[in-house]
């Protein structure tokens, strides 16, 4: 598995715009093939997306490769990902996904 962060500096473009912009954590096989992925965004606001929650009313898992080699200075440790996913836990517990 490889693990990425990369920050997004275009926000949504939907209902949820004002969520501001996003760092996006992604898990991916050796293809890049994205098998979970978090957004954290500006707000507070984090969203998960695996086998076991392929999408909900905000958005969907990944579904496209990501290219490993545009994506390599962006490289992190699984520990990295995983504190953030298992944190993120806690966060969505009360998270108003309200529009702002």
């Amino acid at each position: 598995m490889k693990y990425f962060k990369r920050e997004w500096k275009d926000t949504r473009g939907d209902a949820y715009d004002s969520w501001g912009i996003c760092t996006y954590y992604f898990e991916t096989d050796n293809s890049g093939q994205p098998a979970r992925h978090i957004e954290v965004y500006a707000n507070g606001n984090v969203l998960k997306y695996s086998k076991d929650n392929l999408e909900d009313e905000f958005g969907t898992l990944a579904n496209n490769k990501l290219y490993l080699k545009q994506f390599e200075p962006f490289k992190i440790e699984q520990n990295d990902f995983m504190e953030v996913w298992f944190e993120s836990d806690k966060d969505l517990i009360g998270v108003d996904f309200e529009e702002e």
